[in-house]
């Protein structure tokens, strides 16, 4: 029969020194940070590009423009003011000519996880100004050709 060695009273065996297990613990939540962030960023872009879609389909693109320009507007006016800046008239038009220029969602989901519209800080997830930062159409491009390259 084996015996087990037993710790004395009060003596926990370590296994790892408590910096170590800090620093491990804390790379584990940097990554799972920036993982949420990147499925966010995601699900926003998408979000986004089926509003601009949904308003090219059901205003614009019935032949309606002075009526499909009062009522994005309106939309714009309602949005924002329940769903913040990010859904002001500038915003609203900036996910139109996005859905215009990319109609393919296929291609919109792989483009939607490198877009840069949130950043992560010491304060948690932020919401930049999102179409502010949208590069130029060329360069989209490029990004989805080197992903799937």
């Amino acid at each position: 029969m084996v015996k087990k060695k037993i710790a004395p009273t009060g003596m926990i065996p370590q296994l790892i020194s408590e910096d170590n297990l800090y620093k491990e613990l804390s790379l584990l939540i940097e990554k799972s940070k920036k993982k949420a962030v990147s499925q966010i960023k995601s699900t926003v872009n998408l979000l986004f590009w089926h509003v601009g879609k949904k308003i090219n389909d059901e205003i614009l693109h019935k032949k309606r423009a002075e009526y499909g320009a009062q009522v994005v507007t309106n939309l714009a006016e309602k949005l924002s003011a329940k769903y913040g800046r990010n859904f002001t008239l500038r915003n609203l038009r900036r996910m139109m000519q996005f859905a215009e220029d990319f109609p393919d969602k296929k291609i919109v989901s792989t483009l939607s996880t490198q877009l840069n519209c949130l950043s992560m800080d010491k304060d948690g997830i932020m919401v930049a100004e999102y179409w502010t930062e949208l590069p130029p159409k060329k360069e989209l491009e490029e990004k989805i050709k080197n992903s799937f390259s």
